[in-house]
């Protein structure tokens, strides 16, 4: 069954890609928020998220390249954190954002 190879990595590399969307996203958004705070605020906390992000990547991309681990578990890391942390990071950062713009007004 050749398909499921490459079934199986097609959707391995959908993951690594969400990961790297999800993970930049959250730059973005710290970015955006830093530049609201204060107009001449360096985006040293941006680039920090975005190299923990290209870390768990690349250590995950290393420990399924050289087939460390299992399958699974490179796929529930990936889940993890590469979507889930972040997406939950973006979440309470959204709302955070959404309740200072309140307070202002």
């Amino acid at each position: 069954m050749p398909f499921r190879a490459l079934t199986y990595d097609v959707f391995h590399l959908g993951l690594y890609m969400v990961a790297v969307l999800v993970w930049t996203t959250l730059c973005v958004m710290l970015l955006l928020r830093a530049r609201r705070q204060a107009a001449d605020a360096s985006a040293r906390g941006c680039l920090s998220v975005g190299a923990i992000g290209a870390f768990v990547c690349l250590g995950l991309l290393l420990a399924d390249v050289l087939r460390l681990v299992d399958d699974g578990v490179v796929l529930f890391g990936l889940l993890v954190f590469g979507a889930i942390v972040p997406g939950m990071a973006m979440t309470a950062l959204y709302v955070r954002l959404r309740t200072q713009g309140e307070k202002t007004f």
